[in-house]
């Protein structure tokens, strides 16, 4: 996502500091925007149950292996503790 100078336009324009990914391709595309959107200082949410991978391993590897090394970093949560932090 990063790649795009849109994108990071988008977020400046927004005045965003936080980033929630969903998306396919847990343990690569979603893993390398989730980690720069870190280098860069955004807090960086994951919604677990609203991403995925075309290689089962590899989803399950990055949400019980590579993520929790980042704990600190990166927000595992679900669609629902989501949907809670933002009701009324």
């Amino acid at each position: 996502a990063f790649e795009a100078p849109e994108f990071q336009r988008a977020l400046d324009d927004l005045d965003a500091d936080t980033i929630i990914f969903t998306g396919v391709e847990t343990d690569v595309c979603v893993l390398a925007s989730a980690l720069t959107a870190v280098d860069r200082g955004y807090r960086t949410i994951l919604v677990s149950d609203a991403i995925a991978s075309s290689s089962p391993p590899g989803h399950r590897s990055a949400l019980d292996d590579i993520y929790p090394r980042f704990d600190q970093q990166v927000e595992l949560i679900d669609t629902n503790a989501l949907l809670r932090a933002w009701a009324p």
